[in-house]
C-alpha cells in the first residue's frame, strides 16, 4: 500500500482564510488608490467647470456693455444655472466617493 500524506485540514482552512484576507485588502487598497484618483479629478474638472463659468458670462457681459446687445441679458439666467447644475453634480459626485472611502475604510480597519 501506498501512503498518502495526510494533510492537516485546520492548516489548509487558515492558509485559505489568509489569503482571502489578504486578497480582500488588496483589492480595498486598489479600490481607494483609485477612488482617491478619481475624486481628484474630479476636484480638477469642478474647478474648471466654475472657472469657465465664470469667465464665459464675464465675456458675455463684456459683449453686453461693449456693444450695447442686451438681449445678451436673456442667456445669462441659462448659462448660470446650467453652470450652478455642472458643479453642483460634480460636487455631488465627490461627496458620494468620499462617503465609499469612508465606508470602505470602516470595512478594513474593524
Amino acid at each position: 500500500m501506498i501512503d498518502k500524506p495526510s494533510i492537516d485540514e485546520d492548516t489548509t482552512k487558515e492558509g485559505v482564510k489568509n489569503e482571502v484576507a489578504t486578497d480582500k485588502e488588496s483589492f480595498a487598497l486598489e479600490e481607494y488608490k483609485s477612488l482617491r484618483g478619481e475624486i481628484l479629478d474630479k476636484m480638477e474638472k469642478d474647478f474648471r467647470t466654475l472657472s469657465l463659468g465664470v469667465g464665459g458670462i464675464t465675456v458675455i457681459l463684456g459683449f453686453v456693455f461693449q456693444y450695447e446687445i442686451y438681449e445678451l441679458f436673456y442667456i445669462l439666467p441659462l448659462l448660470i444655472a446650467a453652470n450652478a447644475y455642472r458643479y453642483k453634480a460634480e460636487t455631488a459626485s465627490i461627496l458620494n466617493a468620499g462617503e465609499y472611502i469612508c465606508r470602505l475604510e470602516n470595512s478594513i480597519y474593524r
